[in-house]
């Protein structure tokens, strides 16, 4: 009974105006069972007072039996009572959902495909919503097909490259997008919006082109051990998610591993379905990376460019070395270094020929 009750002031709380006649039915039923419960209640304790008392046991028998009757009765009257008031609730459930707004389901279905790529589908599709004077298809906030109940349909799209499909029925209403050969200028997101319905969800269509060309990467060379050094690496990774990673191999390594510098600049533009990559570094290497190999290539592609990298002993220029003068590369014949002030600069002798520290020149014949 006490579930009935409150399950009644719950929808009594939704009611309409049009329903007060059927409110003040239910109104007058509560009452009434809450006085049956309130006489049943005074019937348990007076019943609780005969036993207590010390009566004769043939009048204790005749009074226990009355109250025992009036209880059997009072409780047929909840019982009834508590029926007329489910009998209510139902017919009062009834009419509020007489008075219901039509609800409407929007679904969507979304696409991912390659330029030129044909067979690509998008579609939107309302149920349970009978009474609406338009149902359109937005394109990146702008609308681009205009359904009308009847079935006719207006759009943006040029109809060589899609084709469009509305669908009218009872309670049902759709429209699906057909693309006969994907452009860049269809990737967006899409959104079905029926008038008079505040739901609208949203459709991603997707535009992927691979990647373009080779990677381009600074070429490092010579750097001087535990000092800061700068290079990049840029290219036209796969759109709209490719990227440029980095690839080493050591002096002691017989293959490339992929490898990660710490806190690169990645600056990504995205432009008519084409992706500009650059990714900055600045890295401090130690003896470990001389004679190195670092690669930057595509994620998913065999296009690469690498560069050669050697490290000089920050002590390579000391104390004794004379400025300017030059001292044999510790690993390139062809090349060799000058110090000033104890910054060393690399130098390359031409036409690969080797550098020779006696005669400070360089030389046609490379002397080991």
């Amino acid at each position: 009974m006490f579930f009935v009750l409150f399950l009644g002031t719950v929808i009594l709380g939704q009611v309409v105006p049009q329903n007060f006649e059927v409110m003040e039915g239910l109104l007058t039923e509560i009452n009434q069972c809450k006085q049956i419960r309130e006489k049943f209640s005074e019937l348990k304790t007076e019943f609780s007072d005969i036993e207590i008392r010390g009566i004769h046991k043939d009048m204790r028998l005749k009074i226990l039996t009355s109250v025992n009757s009036r209880l059997r009765a009072e409780l047929r009257r909840v019982i009834q009572t508590n029926d007329l008031l489910k009998d209510k609730l139902r017919e009062m459930s009834l009419k509020l959902g007489e008075t219901r707004q039509p609800t409407s389901e929007i679904r969507v279905q979304n696409t991912t495909g390659e330029v030129g790529e044909g067979g690509k589908e998008i579609s939107c599709t309302v149920t349970n919503h009978n009474n609406w004077t338009y149902f359109n298809i937005e394109r990146n906030g702008q609308t681009v097909v205009h359904v009308a109940p009847d079935g006719r349909a207006q759009t943006r799209f040029n109809p060589k490259y899609l084709t469009i499909t509305p669908t009218i029925r009872e309670n049902l209403a759709e429209i699906a997008i057909s693309f006969a050969s994907l452009r860049c200028t269809d990737e967006g997101l899409y959104s079905c919006v029926i008038e008079g319905n505040v739901q609208s969800q949203s459709i991603a269509v997707v535009i992927k082109t691979p990647s373009t060309g080779k990677p381009s990467m600074s070429k490092i060379g010579d750097v001087i051990g535990y000092k800061p050094t700068d290079f990049k690496c840029e290219g036209q990774p796969s759109y709209p998610d490719g990227k440029l990673v980095f690839q080493v191999k050591l002096q002691n390594e017989t293959v490339f591993r992929n490898f990660e510098f710490p806190d690169p600049t990645v600056v990504d533009k995205d432009r008519n379905c084409v992706r500009k990559q650059t990714i900055s570094v600045t890295y401090v290497f130690t003896e470990v990376w001389d004679e190195a190999k670092i690669r930057c290539k595509y994620k998913h592609s065999e296009d690469y460019d690498e560069t050669d990298l050697f490290v000089l002993s920050p002590t390579l220029c000391g104390q004794n070395t004379v400025d300017n003068r030059g001292i044999r590369h510790p690993q390139k014949s062809t090349h060799y270094v000058t110090c000033n002030e104890a910054t060393p600069t690399v130098h390359q002798c031409p036409d690969n020929t080797c550098f020779d520290e006696i005669f400070q020149t360089c030389a046609d014949i490379c002397l080991v």
